[in-house]
């Protein structure tokens, strides 16, 4: 943080004292919103004031993204599944210590529910809600472990509130005087997640059976009707989220595109 803002301030001085205009990409704009709220914390509002004129969020997952439950509970290869193995997958997303960074907030104002878990020995198809930190754990506890030690108790953070929770300080909008954010639309997005017990094995893996319910809106399993394809929930373009055909960019889901997340 302290290299980030001796940048920051050269720029400023060998430009005649004309502010800086941050860019983050994806996971880049958690950096740069931690950033904000660590140089205000330690050197105050002024210092932001005088030194940085706007952040322009490309992809912003401002409040985490539902792939990285995916990610941690069963791998994810990246586009490079070529070179990658299944379990080598596993292991290089549940080892990543920033991956966290960008665990869903707030699940509660999610298009859905992030985790559905098929009830073992139900006569008809039934799920329950899964916590995300159940999830997580099931699937590699490791990176819990990891987001717990660090994340939870960061002031900056989560300042000791769960994902869960309303109102954690990652919430707040970055500290600066001009926010502009830019995300693409279109693309089929995760959303949701439909997992079943591996029998024996205290772990979990996505439920292929629950793609029968795609496009149908049915109460606690579907309840507005995503399209569902090997056990993941997508919004996509023709869906129909407030009023508006579209999703979101592949990562970042479209009603976090349109609501207003930041009270400035």
């Amino acid at each position: 943080m302290s290299k980030l803002k001796s940048k920051i301030e050269l720029f400023y001085h060998i430009n005649d004292k004309t502010r800086v205009m941050l860019l983050g990409h994806s996971m880049g704009n958690r950096v740069a919103q931690y950033f904000l709220k660590w140089v205000k914390e330690n050197y105050g509002q002024e210092w932001i004031d005088m030194h940085v004129q706007s952040l322009v969020a490309l992809g912003g997952p401002f409040l985490g993204a539902a792939k990285t439950v995916r990610a941690v509970v069963l791998g994810d290869a990246l586009g490079l599944e070529f070179f990658v193995t299944p379990h080598e997958a596993r292991l290089m997303a549940r080892c990543s210590a920033s991956l966290p960074w960008l665990f869903p907030i707030a699940p509660a104002l999610y298009p859905d529910v992030v985790c559905r878990i098929r009830k073992a020995g139900a006569v008809r198809d039934t799920y329950s809600e899964q916590s995300l930190e159940d999830a997580i754990r099931k699937g590699g506890h490791k990176s819990w472990d990891f987001f717990s030690t660090y994340h939870t108790p960061d002031p900056l953070l989560y300042a000791g509130k769960t994902v869960e929770d309303l109102g954690v300080p990652l919430m707040d909008a970055p500290p600066v005087e001009n926010l502009i954010v830019i995300n693409g639309v279109n693309l089929a997005t995760e959303i949701a997640y439909y997992f079943q017990p591996y029998e024996g094995k205290g772990r979990l893996y996505l439920d292929p059976s629950a793609s029968k319910f795609s496009n149908e809106r049915i109460s606690s399993i579907n309840p507005k009707g995503f399209y569902i394809s090997g056990g993941i929930a997508y919004e996509t373009k023709s869906t129909c989220q407030n009023g508006v055909h579209r999703s979101g960019d592949g990562t970042v889901s479209k009603p976090f595109q349109t609501s207003i997340i930041f009270v400035i």
